[in-house]
């Protein structure tokens, strides 16, 4: 493996190790518990940042047309399916997650104070992004450290489903 696909690999597992530290900070009772996962979530957030800056320019040369392609391509091989639409959930995703952590830092309080329903939304979405590209999108044993991010992502919001408003 060439050193620019190793890092596109490694920020994007190193980011989905991190994505763990979300549900237990919104789900912890303890503040310091809530302050070290912020501090990972963010670090999350800025790997998959990385992840998809060094993909768009390392794999796909900078060229929206050749990534686009290249999705619609890899979705019709995996899913039977022939659209590059993934491109944009991953935008969207990185987004999201940057704007998550952003919103933890600037504003803690109200961060803790969301509603059940927009935290599970929010973990709703990533899980079903985290399922696509690190289970059904990857070959075959890393689908093993995908599958088991989202089972332990599953069980820590399971658990601490009563400690959301």
């Amino acid at each position: 493996m060439d050193p620019s696909t190793l890092l596109v690999y490694a920020t994007v597992w190193s980011a989905l190790i991190c994505y763990l530290a979300g549900p237990i900070g919104a789900t912890s009772g303890f503040a310091s518990h809530r302050r070290l996962a912020r501090g990972v979530w963010t670090i999350g957030a800025l790997l998959f940042s990385v992840h998809a800056i060094g993909a768009f320019a390392l794999i796909y040369n900078w060229s929206a047309s050749f990534a686009w392609s290249e999705t619609a391509r890899r979705s019709e091989q995996v899913a039977g399916f022939d659209s590059g639409v993934g491109l944009v959930f991953n935008l969207l995703f990185t987004l999201v997650w940057v704007g998550d952590a952003v919103l933890w830092w600037t504003n803690p309080k109200a961060y803790g104070a969301r509603r059940r329903r927009a935290v599970l939304l929010l973990h709703g979405f990533f899980l079903f992004m985290i399922v696509n590209g690190a289970v059904i999108f990857v070959p075959g044993p890393q689908r093993i450290l995908g599958l088991t991010i989202v089972v332990l992502s599953f069980a820590v919001l399971w658990h601490g489903r009563t400690k959301f408003r």
